[in-house]
């Protein structure tokens, strides 16, 4: 069942089971409790206390307040500052999801999913998750990615599961990295390469999370991969490109620190040429290339190495060989590239 990223995971079991859940792409999460102890994963559910009046809000939702709807809606699911009234917090997350409210969106996907108030229905709480989705809300975007991975409530897709956890994972989402590193480590939906997982199963294991920080040291020592490749004054990280434009490259991306640095060699709207640039200029293990779009257009991206300062990044450029040092490398926060990626 899916949830919000909020919930215990299922993961962090014996070695056995974490693997098994790898493989078929199960869940990372269990669903929400349906106890009136807490939300369920419910977004703005902490909120919905006493310190609204409970008649203005009601007033206020009346007359076509989508907040005003989602607040009182969180108000009943929650049960705080009165009874817990899950039909009622479904009727008013209904009312604020059709306004376009993104939050209510989500809630209301939450409320399907779990048969509060209503029905359980994973039809309808992907299609809710999706809307949320498509306005930035990171928890549906990791739900929404898993319920396509693993087709419950939609078509199986694991190229657009892909797409969905890699938004999330950029946007700091733990569970999110862990299951775009499962997809990455197993080939599901995207190429199969076991550093771009590594980067991901990283990412979310400095986060805390268990189930990632089991996997890495389980490929930690099947790979014996170093963490660093020494460059002189610098100390670059190993990616997980494969300069191939097949999700490799951004999800070791979005497996980054968004405070460390990366140099961007040179730019092209031409992928073949990025392609054929990328081939004998870069080691695979040390950078690769992306895609964005800017203004309308798409354009290609050669990236290189990651680095924990932009004094590394700096001393790292000298060190590099005069055919790329004269392209006069840029160094850019990661943050500016992942969320590049997002446009």
């Amino acid at each position: 069942m899916i949830c919000s990223p909020s919930r215990k995971s299922l993961g962090g079991g014996s070695h056995k089971r974490l693997i098994v859940l790898a493989i078929l792409i199960t869940l990372s999460l269990s669903g929400p409790a349906a106890s009136a102890e807490n939300d369920g994963g419910l977004l703005g559910a902490q909120t919905a206390d006493a310190a609204y009046d409970a008649q203005y809000l009601l007033r206020q939702a009346e007359q076509g307040d989508a907040r005003a709807a989602f607040l009182l809606g969180s108000r009943f699911a929650s049960g705080r500052g009165g009874a817990r009234d899950d039909s009622e917090a479904f009727r008013w997350f209904e009312q604020a999801a059709e306004a376009g409210l993104a939050e209510a969106q989500f809630n209301l996907g939450v409320m399907y999913a779990n048969g509060r108030g209503v029905v359980r229905n994973m039809a309808a709480a992907a299609r809710w998750y999706e809307e949320a989705a498509n306005q930035g809300i990171a928890a549906a975007q990791f739900n929404i990615g898993t319920l396509y991975a693993t087709g419950v409530g939609v078509g199986k897709d694991e190229v657009r599961a892909a797409e969905w956890l890699q938004r999330a994972a950029i946007k700091g989402l733990p569970q999110a990295q862990f299951n775009l590193g499962v997809l990455h480590e197993h080939g599901r939906g995207v190429r199969q390469d076991a550093r771009a997982a590594m980067a991901l199963y990283r990412r979310a294991a400095e986060q805390g999370y268990q189930p990632a920080k089991e996997r890495l040291q389980y490929l930690e020592a099947k790979f014996t991969l170093p963490r660093e490749v020494d460059s002189g004054q610098a100390s670059v990280k190993v990616s997980a490109s494969t300069g191939h434009k097949d999700g490799s490259t951004a999800a070791w991306i979005a497996g980054l620190d968004p405070d460390e640095y990366i140099l961007q060699l040179l730019s092209d709207t031409d992928e073949s040429n990025v392609r054929r640039f990328v081939n004998r200029n870069v080691e695979p293990e040390l950078g690769g290339y992306l895609s964005s779009r800017i203004k309308g257009e798409v354009w290609f991206s050669v990236v290189y190495g990651a680095y924990p300062s932009y004094e590394s990044a700096k001393a790292a450029v000298e060190q590099l060989p005069d055919s790329l040092r004269k392209l006069k490398p840029w160094i850019r926060k990661v943050a500016s590239v992942q969320k590049q990626m997002l446009r």
